[in-house]
């Protein structure tokens, strides 16, 4: 059985062999498949054409902006003479300022500047000594302006009066006084002190209209509101006087006053008699035992310690 089986296999292949080699048909030929066409390259990408870098511009300066202060000064007095400088280039540089005076060089500075960058400077110009008032011109690297001097006048010392011309400007300008009462009038008997045991220069005692003074206090036609009226006329008058000697002569001590003084007994010029009113000086200290070298040049003060009273 298991031969027949064999058998009938090998037969079968046989067979199969056979027919396939005495057929006489050729087996059909493929059908060629195309090739994939190949996909187009893609475009170069374009990048932008590089720009070289500039080169830095060098420093290039400018100036500007001028400036004259004050216009006008008296000699000796500074003027300021500011202006603005730009480096309007890249690189850091260098520049020359040369400051001229009625076209003469005065002076010349040397500024460094970083690119793009401002800076202002100044200088000072003082003009003094006889003869310097005018105009003068002012030149800066071509900017160009003017400023004036103005003449100084020298003044006069005022010459330190003498008592006798001190007398004669008080009898010219406080010899009156005109009053609520009508008018009275003074002398000036001026002392001139050389003694180191007084603390003045000068005494100027003015010797009153002793009637005039004698009603005002004491007349029954004299109110006591008058009274008081006048006694404020006189005193103003006696503190105007005493102004006007100080700045006349500002270095000087004075005591002054209403004075008016006699003898009990004239004759024998014994017993003297003083009446003061409205008394001032213009030193300090004011004591009784002050002596010169002891006080000095203040301002006006009323002293009213020997002072009697002409108010009711």
């Amino acid at each position: 059985m298991k031969l027949t089986r064999a058998i009938i296999v090998t037969l079968i292949l046989a067979m199969a062999v056979g027919l396939s080699g005495c057929t006489g048909i050729s087996p059909a030929p493929a059908t060629p498949v195309p090739a994939p066409e190949p996909a187009p390259a893609p475009a170069p990408e374009l990048l932008p054409t590089p720009i070289p870098p500039s080169e830095p511009t060098p420093a290039t300066f400018t100036i500007s902006d001028l400036s004259i202060r004050p216009a006008s000064v008296a000699a000796g007095e500074g003027v300021d003479i500011s202006f603005r400088i730009t480096n309007t280039g890249d690189l850091t540089g260098s520049y020359t300022i040369t400051h001229k005076i009625n076209g003469v060089i005065t002076s010349i500075m040397e500024v460094t500047l970083g690119g793009h960058v401002s800076t202002t400077r100044a200088f000072t110009t003082v003009i003094e000594g006889e003869g310097a008032a005018g105009t003068y011109s002012v030149d800066v690297n071509s900017l160009s302006g003017t400023f004036y001097v103005k003449a100084t006048l020298t003044p006069t010392p005022t010459p330190t009066p003498e008592p006798t011309s001190l007398n004669q400007f008080l009898a010219v300008n406080f010899g009156t006084c005109e009053t609520s009462l009508g008018s009275t009038s003074f002398k000036f008997d001026i002392h001139e002190n050389d003694s180191i045991l007084f603390p003045y220069d000068y005494w100027i005692q003015v010797e009153y209209n002793s009637g005039f003074f004698y009603d005002l206090k004491y007349s029954i036609g004299v109110t006591t509101e008058m009274n008081r009226t006048v006694c404020k006329e006189l005193k103003a008058h006696q503190e105007k006087l005493a102004r006007a000697v100080i700045e006349l002569m500002p270095d000087k001590k004075f005591k002054g006053g209403y004075y008016h003084s006699w003898y009990e007994y004239p004759t024998l010029k014994v017993g003297l008699i003083t009446r003061h009113y409205y008394s001032w000086v213009n030193y300090t200290p004011i004591t009784a035992l002050a002596h010169y070298d002891d006080t000095t040049v203040s301002s006006f003060q009323w002293d009213s310690r020997l002072d009697d009273d002409l108010s009711r």
